[in-house]
């Protein structure tokens, strides 16, 4: 994310990420060849936010007008959100993003109780926007279960 872009809303973003998951790098070796590539998870903590960091969350989304993408995490068996923040645009050429927090359905205050945050993601706004960055659609809630 460049300077330029950085304020504090984005820096709760980035520091709230930073506590909910974080990225591990390993190695996978192939069973035929032998051969041994680099390959990373993103592993998510055992932590939940609290109503008002997701509160937060929908209001930066609102005030700075940012896609909110939805995605399976943890190897396709949990639905996951990713709050992305545009980076540049050319004309014609799908924009770049960079992720600014992504959780998961089990790390929100009631992971039962998603329908908030689907209802969220869901709005019109954020299906514009998606369409826009990922020239993609949203789907129903259950293609992004296992």
């Amino acid at each position: 994310m460049t300077v330029a872009t950085k304020d504090r809303d984005l820096e709760f973003l980035m520091g709230l990420d930073k506590k909910l998951r974080t990225y591990q790098k390993s190695t996978f070796t192939a069973n035929m060849s032998g051969t041994t590539f680099p390959v990373g998870t993103w592993q998510y903590h055992d932590l939940h936010l609290t109503p008002e960091q997701l509160k937060r969350i929908f209001s930066i989304c609102r005030e700075k007008d940012l896609p909110m993408q939805v995605v399976n995490t943890a190897m396709g068996f949990q639905v996951g959100y990713e709050v992305h923040v545009p980076e540049f645009e050319v004309p014609g050429v799908i924009p770049t993003t960079e992720v600014a927090v992504c959780f998961t359905e089990r790390q929100l205050p009631d992971p039962k109780k998603y329908g908030h945050v689907w209802r969220f993601v869901t709005r019109a706004r954020n299906r514009e926007l998606v369409r826009r960055y990922f020239k993609t659609e949203i789907k129903e809630h259950s293609v992004y279960e296992y």
